[in-house]
């Protein structure tokens, strides 16, 4: 005897709707996790680039100490410097830079335009890292990091310069 099929009949239909919807909420958690790990990568971003400001603060604070007894007629003395220096060891990962302090006039004084005898010389310092790489990431998350800050010393000078 054949056997009459209904037309109308579901069965079957409920395990395909459970799979289209369990890829749903795959896909949905897969794009969750991806930007939780996005945003922690750009949380130690942001908290590496926050350690690298206060250490060029810290190099500015040196110089401005160093030189806190030249007075209001002589150029800052400081010595240009490429150090590298550990930002960072967090759980036995040591994210390590390179510190570049340097002047902008070398000894040799920027006259200040449209003032009279009045000098400046600008100090730099410059925390240079990369960050460590996270697998399967891109490129742009991995590239060179760069804080720079600068310190502006005006003098005057009295006198007669002879060159």
């Amino acid at each position: 005897m054949r056997k009459i099929v209904d037309i109308r009949n579901e069965s079957g239909f409920g395990l395909i709707s459970v799979l289209a919807m369990m890829l749903i909420v795959s896909i949905a958690l897969l794009g969750l996790f991806i930007s939780i790990e996005y945003a922690k990568y750009h949380v130690i971003e942001n908290y590496h680039t926050r350690r690298a400001l206060l250490l060029a603060q810290g190099y500015i604070e040196k110089v401005k100490y160093d030189n806190r007894n030249i007075g209001l007629t002589s150029y800052p003395h400081v010595t240009p410097l490429i150090e590298n220096v550990t930002l960072d060891e967090l759980k036995g990962d040591v994210l390590d830079c390179e510190v570049r302090v340097s002047t902008t006039a070398g000894g040799i004084p920027n006259l200040e335009p449209g003032y009279l005898n009045i000098y400046y010389d600008v100090v730099t310092v410059e925390v240079i890292w990369k960050e460590n790489p996270i697998v399967g990431s891109a490129e742009h998350l991995n590239r060179e990091r760069k804080v720079k800050i600068e310190e502006y010393y005006y003098w005057k000078r009295s006198g007669v310069i002879v060159q």
